[in-house]
């Protein structure tokens, strides 16, 4: 069951849409998990450029993990929504962003959508039950984010990590900014394309991870490419993550 809803937010000046997709049997006293998405439009509807979705709920159902998934979509300012810095360096799609909201976008989860979905819907909302996934610029959003406001999301999706472009701010935030305690799951295509920057942009990101001393799994597909079909087949490793945390708290 989907539902929408279009949300303001002061500091981007602007509404969002706001997708929330319900598990089957939502209702009654029973509380769910939560995981928010960037690009929702693409979680459970096919993208308009590759014709696919991530098919998230029918693989949350197929997995049995019953979760309400929030898909904050992207606009015509994607670049500039989800990313957190100024360009370092020329780049064909990066160049539309002048003026880098992605903090302010992070807030916005944060102050206005999480808790509206808590008030309207049966979630489970602390840290243990709350989780954040993304895909390229979404990538970048998704590690950002769990790194700007820490104690929020306990598993986090990491796919096809896309940041070249603000890479000595990016690592120089995560030096001092961290959330040490969550659990992500980096994925990367072996055939993603970008003249192997999004390889170059996982590897380095799985090397901080790993200096970090977090909790984490990464991943090369060497078959997949960068697209919502890919991205989908990936989507059920980091659920596996996720469903292997929750066992692991359970019986802590």
């Amino acid at each position: 069951m989907e539902k929408v809803h279009r949300l303001y937010s002061p500091k981007l000046n602007k509404y969002l849409k706001v997708r929330v997709y319900l598990p089957a049997g939502y209702g009654g006293k029973r509380r769910y998990p939560v995981l928010y998405m960037h690009d929702g439009q693409n979680a459970v509807r096919e993208a308009k450029w590759s014709h696919h979705s991530w098919e998230v709920t029918s693989t949350l159902e197929k997995m049995r993990l019953a979760m309400i998934v929030v898909g904050i979509d992207s606009d015509r300012e994607r670049e500039a929504t989800l990313c957190p810095f100024v360009p370092e360096e020329k780049d064909e799609e990066m160049d539309r962003c002048k003026k880098p909201m992605g903090k302010e976008y992070g807030d916005f989860l944060v102050e206005y959508v999480k808790p509206f979905i808590d008030f309207t819907y049966k979630t489970r909302p602390d840290y243990e039950n709350t989780y954040l996934a993304g895909s390229s610029l979404g990538g970048l959003a998704a590690a950002y984010l769990s790194a700007l406001h820490p104690g929020v999301y306990s598993c986090v999706g990491v796919f096809s990590l896309a940041y070249w472009f603000v890479e000595r701010q990016f690592e120089s935030f995560l030096e001092e900014h961290f959330d040490e305690e969550a659990s992500y799951f980096l994925a990367a295509g072996g055939k993603e394309g970008f003249d192997g920057k999004i390889l170059d942009s996982y590897e380095k990101y799985r090397l901080l991870l790993e200096k970090k001393g977090v909790q984490f799994t990464a991943r090369i597909y060497p078959n997949l490419y960068h697209s919502e079909e890919c991205w989908a087949k990936e989507f059920r490793d980091f659920v596996r993550l996720i469903k292997a945390r929750r066992k692991e708290k359970r019986h802590a």
